[in-house]
């Protein structure tokens, strides 16, 4: 499935390309424009850069250095001989800054995300088409006709899913049925039957009830007026805010290195664990991820520092304790994302992690393309034998090449950035790619080379950095459009509203809500008994639930695959009984919508 969404990447990166050339031949001769009128400003007045070279003396060298500039990497370097010949020359790089680099470059990222944006589109609309196609042919095989009408009923339904998800139970089942038959009709049609594969992609968990073991061995105790109280005050929200509060202090402590109340903070934690285990119990506890990490992480800190009290030797156990406790202030990452303005971003974020890996592995390919081809062009060029110092031969030094005597790339100590091996080369495109000072790093290279391998060091400028890396930032724009839609409440799935509204917390009441209430488990069995629907489908799931004491939520956090992320950005603006072309031959040639920029105004766009 990666390599499938890489190579759609690739090929969506091949179509964007076609889009962008223009506007990059545009740049390039923009840039060879002021190339020219720098050249005929300064090439005459004897001027030279601070290597004491001749300044802008022709037009080749002159577009090198205004190239390099539109990255900022030689400002304001490159123009201060010119500056301080004249003061009014600071002009000639102020509107070249203005042009190429901020309004060109600008163009150039707005017509990459236009573009990627729009084959992008294109490739999820034949993904909707081709799964709405072959559902349907899937439907015409188990359908059956009802009132002139083909629908899929329940026990054809139940049949398809023992054979398509043999480990889901009649619970599930019905109640993932319930979710399709909205209406409640005790049937399906077409239109229905085509969202089964988000819906199976939607995680909902069965969760057998969980009696808590104290609810076990000593109920009384359990029950009393004090623990229910103490269960009720771990369960309210200001227990949750008082350790973020904590949190928080102890991040400060640490920051000034204040460690009388280490012992305090520890003894605290181990509190708020022991509460929230006796609250909760073993299953709901574990269930949460930040419960599963403060548990290794002050158990592990509770450790070392006992270890720490009771040997001579404590320099280890302490750095022990003060790793894992500074790994505890990382939980203020949550407490960051539950506040709302920043949400938004946490949540982006968190959404687009796995998807990240798509664009990671495209990155990757080329980097190992770039360092394949370095290493036989550069390998053994230039050596770390290391910088001069009282007891060094400097003879043998300039990193193996006495070419390298006195340029930047040697006194600036690059001798370590080369293309000897793999891991070498990985590492100076890496650096590369940041773009600072890399044309210092692209000096040594041509200083024991020639000119001509300054055309390696551009194309993987304009490759990976003007492109690619402006596609990734189109994708992160859109991730982050879709993520900020989501948190308004216009694009909320479907499919996972009803479940929220229809399926969640059916049969028992966990152990939380029971902490909350003070209730116990056969009141809530009760509670639920009387408040049967008598919906067919509902009957179904409930019933169900109550027998084998079990009950139904959605996960939280659901883990969006990079399609389902795709395919979420643009499926709503697909009608829902839109299914497309006739045939999978005609889908696979449809081509993308193009935009008629002659109609768009502000008022359009917004």
């Amino acid at each position: 499935m990666l390599f499938y969404q890489i190579r759609r990447a690739f090929r969506n990166i091949r179509r964007t390309i076609v889009g962008v050339v223009n506007v990059l031949v545009l740049l390039l001769f923009a840039i060879g424009l002021f190339a020219l009128l720098a050249t005929k400003l300064f090439e005459n007045r004897n001027l030279k850069d601070i290597d004491g070279n001749p300044y802008f003396h022709n037009f080749l060298e002159s577009y090198y250095q205004l190239y390099i500039f539109t990255t900022t990497a030689n400002s304001p370097d490159v123009g201060i001989p010119a500056y301080d010949s004249n003061n009014w020359f600071a002009l000639f790089f102020l509107v070249f800054l203005v042009i190429c680099m901020y309004i060109f470059l600008s163009i150039l990222l707005a017509v990459v995300y236009a573009n990627y944006r729009k084959h992008l589109k294109n490739e999820v609309r034949k993904s909707v088409y081709r799964k709405r196609r072959q559902l349907k042919l899937a439907f015409d095989l188990i359908c059956e006709k009802l009132n002139n009408e083909w629908v899929l009923r329940f026990e054809r339904w139940k049949s398809l899913l023992q054979v398509v998800c043999p480990s889901y139970s009649p619970g599930k089942v019905s109640l993932l049925w319930h979710v399709l038959d909205r209406e409640n009709n005790d049937y399906i049609k077409v239109k229905d039957f085509t969202k089964v594969s988000e819906l199976l992609n939607t995680r909902v968990i069965e969760v057998k009830e969980e009696v808590h073991l104290f609810e076990k061995i000593c109920p009384t105790i359990y029950f009393s007026w004090l623990s229910v109280k103490i269960r009720r005050m771990v369960c309210h929200r200001y227990f949750l805010y008082f350790f973020d509060v904590v949190i928080f202090v102890n991040a400060v402590f640490i920051a000034l290195s204040l460690e009388m109340a280490e012992a305090a903070f520890l003894l605290l934690f181990n509190i708020e664990l022991f509460l929230k285990f006796y609250t909760y119990g073993c299953r709901e506890f574990f269930v949460n991820f930040w419960n599963t990490f403060d548990f290794f992480i002050i158990g592990g800190a509770t450790i070392a520092f006992i270890v720490e009290l009771s040997t001579d030797s404590v320099t280890a156990s302490q750095a022990a304790v003060d790793f894992l406790m500074i790994l505890r202030v990382l939980r203020m990452i949550k407490v960051m994302g539950s506040i709302e303005r920043f949400k938004v971003v946490v949540n982006t974020v968190m959404q687009i992690g796995p998807s990240i890996a798509i664009y990671g592995g495209i990155v990757f390919i080329l980097f190992y393309m770039y360092a394949i081809l370095g290493m036989e062009l550069f390998q053994g060029r230039i050596r770390m034998l290391g910088y001069p110092n009282a007891t060094t031969n400097t003879t043998e030094l300039f990193c193996g090449d006495v070419k390298l005597k006195n340029s930047e790339f040697y006194n600036e100590h690059y001798c370590g950035d080369n293309f000897n091996n793999i891991l070498k080369s990985l590492k100076i495109l890496f650096d590369l790619m940041v773009v600072n000072q890399w044309h210092i790093l692209t000096q040594g290279f041509v200083l024991v080379t020639s000119k001509a391998a300054r055309l390696y060091f551009v194309s993987f400028h304009l490759t990976c950095v003007i492109l690619v890396l402006n596609i990734f930032v189109a994708f992160i724009i859109e991730a982050f459009m879709l993520q900020y839609t989501f948190s308004q409440g216009k694009f909320e799935s479907e499919l996972e509203k009803v479940i929220q509204e229809k399926g969640v917390g059916i049969g028992m009441t966990p152990i939380t809500e029971r902490s909350r209430t003070g209730t116990t488990l056969s009141v809530d069995l009760e509670t639920a008994n009387g408040d049967l629907q008598r919906t067919p489908s509902q009957i179904r799931v409930q019933e169900y639930a109550m027998n084998q004491e079990k009950r139904y939520r959605l996960m939280e956090n659901q883990i969006k695959t990079a399609e389902n992320l795709l395919q979420q950005m643009f499926e709503d603006e697909i009608g829902s009984e839109d299914m497309g072309p006739q045939t999978l031959n005609e889908i696979e040639e449809l081509e993308p919508v193009e935009v008629d920029w002659e109609k768009m105004t502000f008022d359009t766009i917004g």
